[in-house]
């Protein structure tokens, strides 16, 4: 499954919005306030339309807030109206057949509607009955990742997530921007107290070594070590209650202990692993590099070091290579990280734009050409035109009075500094020989 392409119409600041959507990855840029988010929480009312074919999964309608609305004004008096139709169009693709469909909200009083929706509904329907029959038909993976994603958790639900065991549970909440790793360790300390119980059935020689670890488990193990260098495999500790991580030279660290960064990268992929192979647990260990479907994710930088800025795309494409990825960035390392024809820019007015360049800029490029931002501070470029026209007026002392404040800002190796400074040894000489 993959959407192509979404229209927004009167919803949160878009009066229309049309956006085309990469098959593998999109990332969504532009200032804030541009819309990035409301372009994600507009997928994910799109995406709710497939679950409205499943039972117990959330299908995702649109709220009140997002409709959009409009200022008006009599005699001085000001008024806000809401804008109906509030609508979320998309065409996509599902297996070999395109498909479109819609989901409107049309007044206050009403509901989001799904009759433009019927045709994939249906699809989901049927594949709901091929779970309840045990056929092992391909389920997509649908996941939301807000920007509240690691400090916003959804309440426990000790009864529920005590009893995972339909395919389809990888659907509950799966649109909520907020995180439910309560589920995701529940299902680990799930698959770690089956392992146990299969190592005691291997000593009484009732089963064979290979079944220690299960297929699943494994896979969920591997994509969440692979977003980490060094790390190994991400584990249920038993005695410990909690989730750890191995390393190369045999560390295990608690997962409360990692840094916000490397904790949000795990979660995410763990999560995304677990869905893969609860929603297919015939693709076994294969599940996350077979599954496909859609994820979005707000703010894909969020936490970053900006070291991996710069790869942690890379890192979740090669971890789950079927899935498309929607995504939100501020961080220029991200968009330099970026082929040109997977950037969409939106502007305040609502406008998407695309770029001719992209992967490979430097982060400076991509503020000064791209994001339309000085890479650096106004002050700064200030005292650095000053200096230049100190040096052009031939003032001597306070063109060097103010190089050298400047250089304690930007040190010895700023290369426009460095070009002001040859400039100003040429304006000495010059002063020396007279």
């Amino acid at each position: 499954m993959q959407i192509d392409t979404l229209t927004l119409k009167n919803f949160r600041s878009f009066v229309h919005l049309e956006l085309t959507l990469d098959q593998h990855l999109t990332v969504i840029a532009g200032v804030n306030g541009a819309g990035k988010s409301s372009v994600l929480e507009g997928l994910a009312v799109a995406l709710g339309a497939w679950l409205l074919g499943f039972e117990g999964a959330s299908p995702h309608n649109i709220a009140p807030d997002q409709v959009r609305v409009v200022q008006h004004i009599f005699d001085s008096i000001p008024t806000i109206e809401a804008q109906y139709p509030c609508r979320v169009a998309a065409v996509g693709t599902l297996g070999e057949d395109v498909i479109s469909w819609a989901r409107e909200l049309r007044c206050a009083a009403c509901k989001t509607t799904y009759g433009e929706a019927v045709s994939l509904r249906a699809l989901a329907n049927k594949l709901q009955v091929a779970v309840r029959d045990g056929a092992p038909v391909d389920l997509p993976v649908i996941a939301f990742y807000g920007t509240g994603r690691l400090w916003v958790q959804k309440r426990a639900n000790t009864e529920r997530e005590s009893r995972l065991s339909s395919r389809t549970e990888a659907y509950a909440d799966c649109l909520e921007p907020a995180s439910n790793q309560k589920r995701f360790e529940a299902w680990m300390r799930q698959q770690e107290m089956a392992r146990v119980q299969r190592i005691a059935e291997h000593n009484r020689g009732v089963l064979p070594p290979h079944l220690f670890r299960p297929p699943a488990l494994e896979a969920v193990q591997r994509a969440a070590a692979g977003m980490v260098e060094g790390a190994e495999r991400l584990y249920f500790d038993v005695a410990h209650d909690e989730l750890r991580l191995i390393f190369g030279n045999d560390t295990h660290l608690p997962f409360t202990l990692l840094s916000d960064g490397y904790r949000n990268l795990i979660a995410m992929a763990a999560d995304l692993a677990w869905r893969a192979v609860q929603l297919n647990p015939h693709l076994g260990a294969k599940a996350p590099q077979r599954a496909r479907g859609v994820v979005l994710i707000d703010e894909i930088e969020l936490h970053l070091h900006p070291a991996w800025q710069r790869i942690v795309l890379d890192r979740l494409l090669k971890t789950f290579p079927k899935l498309q990825f929607i995504v939100t960035t501020h961080a220029p390392l991200v968009i330099a990280s970026v082929p040109a024809q997977r950037l969409r820019f939106l502007s305040p007015e609502g406008q998407v734009s695309v770029v001719s360049t992209g992967q490979g800029l430097s982060a400076d490029s991509v503020l000064r050409q791209l994001m339309d931002v000085p890479e650096r501070p106004d002050e700064t470029i200030r005292q650095l035109a000053e200096l230049g026209a100190l040096i052009e007026g031939g003032d001597q002392k306070k063109a060097r009075d103010l190089f050298n404040k400047l250089r304690q800002q930007l040190g010895k190796l700023d290369p426009d500094l460095i070009t002001l400074e040859w400039e100003l040894q040429d304006l000495e000489v010059e002063h020396a020989s007279h």
